[in-house]
C-alpha cells in the first residue's frame, strides 16, 4: 500500500510541513447600551450662541406683539448688503431692553406716521409695538405698529420711575438675550377703530428722498 512521504531535503533529511491558520483581526468590543445612556449624537452650540448680536431679530419676539418705549435714537454707520458699503442707519434703543433695532425705510415711515414727525430724534419718548412679519422679498422682518393708548401711558410712567427698579435682569444682559416678549399674545389684541396698522409696504427712492431728504 503506497504511503505519502514528505519530500526530502538536499541533505537527505525529511522536511516537515506545518499548516498555519491565518489569524483573524480582533473585533473591538462595543460597550453595552442601556436606556439611561445619553444619545451619541451632539449637535453642539448654535451659531447665535457663539456670535451674539446686538440687533433684535424677528425670532426674538416669539410670535408675540411686544410693547416697547423708545428711549434713545442714534444714527450709526452699518454695513448694507444691498449697497455693499457702510451707510447711515437709524437705530432705536428701547427702555428696559438689551437689544436695538436698526430701521429700514418701511419701518422709518411707520414711525413718522406713529409720532407725527419726521425728525428722528423726536421719536424718543414715544411708544410702539413690534411684530414679526414677512417682507415682500420673502425675508423675515419686524413690523412697527401704533401703540395702544394704555400701553403708551404705562410706558411713560415706567420711564419716570426709578431706573434701578425696572432694569432688565442681569443674566439677560450677560447672555445678550433680547428680553422682549411680554404677556400680550397677538390674538388677544383689540384694535380701536382709528388705530390703523400701517401696511408693510416698501417705498421707492423718490418717495424716500421726499420723506427723509436726499
Amino acid at each position: 500500500m503506497p504511503t505519502n512521504s514528505a519530500p526530502a531535503s538536499s541533505n537527505g533529511q525529511v522536511k516537515t510541513t506545518r499548516n498555519r491558520t491565518q489569524r483573524q483581526p480582533r473585533q473591538r468590543q462595543q460597550p453595552p447600551t442601556t436606556n439611561n445612556q445619553p444619545p451619541t449624537t451632539n449637535k453642539g452650540p448654535r451659531v447665535s450662541d457663539l456670535f451674539p448680536t446686538r440687533w433684535i431679530h424677528p425670532d426674538d419676539l416669539q410670535g408675540k406683539t411686544v410693547n416697547v418705549f423708545i428711549e434713545k435714537v442714534t444714527i450709526e454707520k452699518l454695513w448694507s448688503a444691498f449697497d455693499k458699503e457702510h451707510v447711515e442707519k437709524i437705530v432705536l434703543w428701547f427702555h428696559g431692553k438689551t437689544k436695538q433695532l436698526p430701521l429700514n425705510v418701511t419701518q422709518a415711515q411707520a414711525l413718522v406716521t406713529i409720532t407725527d414727525t419726521d425728525f428722528v430724534m423726536d421719536w424718543a419718548g414715544h411708544g410702539c409695538r413690534l411684530r414679526a412679519a414677512t417682507a415682500r422679498n420673502g425675508k423675515p422682518t419686524i413690523e412697527i405698529l401704533t401703540p395702544l393708548p394704555a400701553n403708551q401711558a404705562a410706558a411713560g410712567d415706567a420711564v419716570a420711575a426709578d431706573a434701578a427698579s425696572i432694569a432688565p435682569d442681569a443674566s439677560a444682559q450677560a447672555s445678550g438675550a433680547a428680553d422682549l416678549p411680554d404677556d400680550e399674545p397677538v390674538d388677544e389684541l383689540v384694535e380701536s377703530a382709528d388705530d390703523e396698522i400701517p401696511e408693510l409696504e416698501y417705498i421707492d427712492e423718490e418717495d424716500a428722498n421726499t420723506l427723509f431728504g436726499a
